[in-house]
């Protein structure tokens, strides 16, 4: 479903909202959408709609609204561009002491149109004789429907579960729909949802009785593989949150994957951490283990997190000084460890002849080993020939 949201913007609260909604408007031209639009505006009417007559000297007015959270502005504009199609004129407004959004408008033959509340509500045959009617129980109609009423009184929210790390797992599967005066709307939703997975959704009941079904995540699966993401406008603002979650963690590396990106231990990782080679966050804790009902402390743990920034920097410094040590090594070498034992010399006797300049020595930082300095076979035969003229 596009969204139509051009041309529209919030207006402020007024007192006559009947002389700005369009009440003598033309006869609205009901065939302008699709039956799976219509589907989805029955959704949303029954979760957050409403509708009344207002009766003046000059005639009846006949209201349909839509009552909306504050922040779905987005939303608000949609359900209007749908209402301008069919040839009304919705007006969009801000609550003046409620954080709502409200889309207004006034025709008698969409009030007539759209299903009566309390009538489903308080009679069962009527129900179940609207929901066959409109083909409410098949995936083509069912699935805007349900979708217009997740956007009316349901949630798509990103739980992140957050343990002894900085960053936690993201769980993506928190779908939700509530209702505490309509029950029946709960039943349809449960009973489709497993029309088309079973186990898809879970029912909860709280202390006021307001009714809460939750979606499972092979339920959540269904509803996009059925084609719901055409019609939710909350599954992109879902979408939305779960890339800002993994963007999160996905800005840093453990030392663990560093580790086994290098193939070397975790704990060569946290000594070039330590000596300052790449900046990190450090999280520690103090775990505890429970023994006949009692908790013992045991030593301080600590996790390592490195900027992604800063471990792509490293892995170039790295690479650049592979590079030279395969250089280095080729041109055949011998460590400065080795040529003290062969000359006889002690190693600050190699050391002080290289600060000097007497002595040609090339410092490599060999991945594993550490810094060590080696020396051109060539300038070890020198030494040699040195050593037996004196």
């Amino acid at each position: 479903m596009k969204n139509n949201s051009a041309g529209f913007g919030e207006v402020g609260w007024s007192r006559d909202l009947s002389k700005r909604c369009g009440r003598r408007c033309r006869e609205p031209r009901l065939d302008a959408l699709s039956a799976e639009e219509w589907s989805y505006i029955r959704g949303l009417f029954l979760a957050d709609g409403y509708s009344y007559v207002q009766r003046k000297k000059s005639g009846a007015c006949y209201n349909v609204g839509f009552c909306l959270s504050g922040g779905e502005l987005g939303l608000a504009h949609r359900v209007a561009g749908l209402l301008r199609r069919v040839g009304l004129n919705p007006l969009v407004y801000r609550h003046p002491s409620k954080d709502e959004l409200i889309v207004l408008t006034s025709s008698k033959a969409l009030l007539e149109f759209l299903p009566r509340k309390e009538l489903l509500g308080g009679d069962v045959e009527a129900r179940e004789r609207f929901f066959e009617e409109n083909g409410l129980f098949t995936v083509g109609f069912g699935i805007p429907f349900v979708a217009g009423l997740i956007d009316g009184d349901g949630s798509c929210d990103v739980g992140v579960t957050r343990g002894r790390s900085c960053f936690g797992s993201v769980n993506q599967w928190h779908w939700s729909f509530s209702q505490c005066k309509y029950l029946f709307l709960v039943d349809y939703v449960m009973r489709f949802v497993g029309s088309i997975v079973w186990g898809g959704v879970r029912r909860e009941v709280r202390a006021d009785g307001c009714v809460t079904v939750h979606f499972r995540k092979v339920g959540v699966e269904a509803l996009l593989g059925a084609g719901i993401f055409s019609y939710l406008w909350k599954a992109e603002q879902w979408l939305r949150k779960v890339a800002e979650a993994r963007s999160e963690r996905s800005h840093y590396t453990t030392t663990g994957q560093v580790a086994r990106a290098l193939n070397v231990s975790d704990k060569a990782v946290v000594k070039w951490l330590k000596a300052g080679k790449m900046s990190y966050h450090r999280r520690a804790f103090v775990s505890v283990k429970k023994k006949r009902g009692e908790k013992h402390e045991c030593e301080s743990l600590s996790w390592f997190y490195i900027p992604a920034s800063e471990w792509e920097e490293f892995i170039g410094k790295l690479s650049a000084e592979r590079e030279k040590v395969e250089r280095v090594k080729g041109e055949g070498v011998t460590k400065l460890t080795d040529v003290a034992r062969t000359l006889g010399i002690s190693l600050n006797t190699l050391h002080t002849w290289r600060r000097r300049g007497r002595l040609q020595a090339t410092l490599l930082r060999e991945l594993g080993v550490g810094k060590c300095y080696v020396v051109p076979r060539e300038e070890v035969e020198k030494l040699k020939k040195q050593a037996s003229e004196r």
